[in-house]
């Protein structure tokens, strides 16, 4: 009775507010986009980084939304996997510009290697790229979250100022909620929603919510930057 009830909540949620959570999500990010340009004068070199980040992600959301509709497309796994990846590139130079992990750089190298060769290897022999490709997305996922502990790790190890005045701290959750919420959705996704596709839309709408998360953390590290210009220069 009770995992009937829990199926049918599964449905509903899935049909009533999956494009509701992914909307608010895609416009979320053309504001916070239109936002953190506006307060560009305040920002340094990593903030810059993210600047650009979020001007892909809402490129990519751009092309996933219409780009299918326009061109009659069958699948939009290509563009969701190509975003993966840039999104790894993008990041990854994004935490080459952290003062705090500037100690770990090789290392994070030879993690940038072994995600191009794992990209290389999966397309050429197990996966199509019009195929949903979870691997490469698993692999960002504990990288990142990796990296925020890490992270977390430094500002412990040197509390100068009130952590809630310094960007980074946002961006650094922002980024660790997401990915941490990503690891266990595409561990599961797989062996839960392949063959049913409204246990595949709830991990999306999970996905899409982490994602808001992510988005308002990285609007308010821009105005930390904008309230407390000289803690974060």
């Amino acid at each position: 009775m009770y995992l009937v009830t829990f199926k049918y909540l599964v449905v509903l949620i899935s049909t009533e507010t999956f494009k509701l959570v992914y909307y608010i999500s895609f416009f979320l990010s053309i504001l916070s986009l239109l936002f953190c340009l506006f307060l560009l004068k305040y920002q340094g070199g990593k903030d810059i980084v993210l600047l650009l980040y979020l001007g892909i992600s809402v490129f990519f959301d751009f092309m996933n939304e219409y780009f299918v509709k326009w061109f009659e497309l069958s699948t939009n796994y290509h563009i969701l996997n190509s975003w993966s990846f840039v999104e790894f590139l993008v990041l990854f130079y994004f935490i080459l510009q952290i003062e705090e992990l500037k100690k770990y750089r090789n290392k994070f190298y030879i993690f940038l290697v072994l995600f191009l060769v794992t990209c290389v290897l999966v397309l050429t022999f197990y996966k199509s790229i019009y195929e949903l490709i979870n691997i490469h997305k698993l692999y960002s996922a504990f990288f990142y979250s990796s990296v925020s502990i890490v992270l977390f790790y430094q500002f412990l190890q040197s509390l100068k100022n009130n952590l809630l005045r310094t960007s980074l701290f946002w961006q650094n959750t922002g980024l660790f909620i997401y990915f941490t919420g990503n690891i266990m959705i595409f561990l599961m996704i797989d062996y839960l929603y392949s063959d049913n596709y409204s246990f595949f839309n709830t991990g999306w709408i999970i996905h899409n919510f982490l994602t808001i998360i992510k988005t308002i953390c990285i609007m308010m590290s821009f105005y930390i930057n904008k309230k407390y210009h000289s803690v974060n220069q």
